[in-house]
């Protein structure tokens, strides 16, 4: 999957990459993505749509809270502290360039900022790499997602030639 390069100068503990998709649909496809591996979906909150409740302008900016809810409890009963950075969560928004970015937290460096034991370094680095490649995905082009029940859109597009023919 060839992506844009994660951000070199992100924020301590934050990838980032650019999305081939708008905001709206990063995290739509994102929500798919999480729901399809039977993750759960905690909120998706829209910053921007919060900021234009209050008479403020904010490009486009959306928040995905999301995780695994006893992944997080056995995190959190090894250091209580981080219940303050869990669920995952991944970021959208409309760089000033007009790309979308997506950004989420390394789980890693989560681990590492709470003092989590070494006996959960092997657990962590495996969600971890199921959160990059979820986020990863959800801003490729090269993964198309199926719907459920829907077809794929060249299946539809054959079986429209198809119907003419016949």
């Amino acid at each position: 999957m060839t992506l844009a390069a994660i951000d070199p100068v992100a924020p301590p503990g934050l990838c980032i990459l650019r999305s081939a998709y708008t905001v709206s649909s990063t995290i739509d496809r994102l929500v798919a993505m999480v729901e399809q591996r039977g993750l759960r979906v905690y909120s998706r909150i829209d910053h921007a749509r919060i900021a234009d409740g209050c008479g403020l302008r904010m490009p486009p900016t959306q928040l995905l809270l999301f995780g695994n809810p006893l992944a997080a409890a056995v995190a959190m009963l090894e250091q209580p502290t981080m219940a303050i950075d869990l669920p995952m969560r991944a970021l959208a928004w409309r760089h000033d360039d007009g790309h979308t970015r997506v950004a989420y937290v390394d789980l890693q460096w989560l681990a590492q900022r709470h003092g989590l034991p070494d006996s959960q370094r092997e657990m962590t680095e495996a969600v971890n790499d199921s959160l990059r490649t979820l986020v990863c995905a959800a801003a490729s082009r090269q993964v198309i997602l199926g719907l459920r029940g829907a077809p794929e859109p060249q299946a539809r597009r054959a079986e429209a030639i198809g119907a003419r023919r016949g």
